[in-house]
């Protein structure tokens, strides 16, 4: 059950564990039966996650103006950040004590229509998650990827390159991949990506 809450701040999200599918579908119209294979975490819920982040609305062209763009830049790249990250603070430190803010910008694993971490830094970040004890919410330890449907960019106004950057940055931070399912904006992306890579620049450089 959902229950209502106040109005989210800019830190804040609300957090959906365990959704599962009970339908197949067409566009937006149910399709057909469909049983849910999904594991279980030890709370009996499957190991899936819904998150709410709240975008910004209406700015269209004023998104582009400079002091507007860096403070609602900041606000929904802190709300993404807020959304895609685990709950426990273990999960998302780097072994060398960095903070958030000092992860190295990665490389886009294209080959799943995934937008993220290289191969490499997914599998040291996992031999970190399984050193945490299992919690209640242990279905965070496995998050890998993250889907968003365009976040921001369709009835807000958003711009859908701004917002792919914004995302991919945010999941950079907390080693998940964004997935793209084929979009072609994945493919400019990548070509940023590569070049932001590159130069070596870290995610609070960019």
């Amino acid at each position: 059950m959902l229950f209502m809450s106040r109005m989210m701040t800019d830190n804040e999200t609300i957090e959906m564990t365990g959704a599962q599918q009970y339908s197949q579908y067409k566009g937006f119209m149910y399709g057909r039966d469909f049983v849910d294979s999904t594991s279980l975490d030890s709370w009996g819920r499957r190991k899936t996650c819904i998150t709410a982040i709240d975008a910004l609305c209406g700015l269209e062209e004023a998104q582009f103006e400079i002091r507007l763009m860096i403070r609602s830049f900041n606000m929904e790249l802190n709300k993404a950040f807020c959304g895609f990250l685990p709950h426990k603070r273990e999960l998302w430190k780097l072994d060398n004590g960095a903070e958030a803010g000092q992860t190295e910008v990665t490389e886009l694993a294209s080959e799943e229509n995934e937008i993220g971490p290289s191969r490499s830094r997914e599998e040291s970040s996992e031999v970190d998650r399984r050193k945490v004890s299992s919690s209640w919410c242990s279905v965070h330890q496995v998050q890998s990827r993250v889907a968003t449907c365009n976040w921001a960019s369709g009835a807000f106004g958003g711009n859908l390159d701004l917002k792919s950057l914004l995302q991919w940055i945010a999941s950079s931070e907390v080693f998940s991949s964004l997935s793209s399912f084929g979009d072609p904006l994945a493919k400019r992306l990548q070509e940023v990506i590569e070049w932001v890579v590159e130069e070596g620049w870290s995610v609070s450089e960019l």
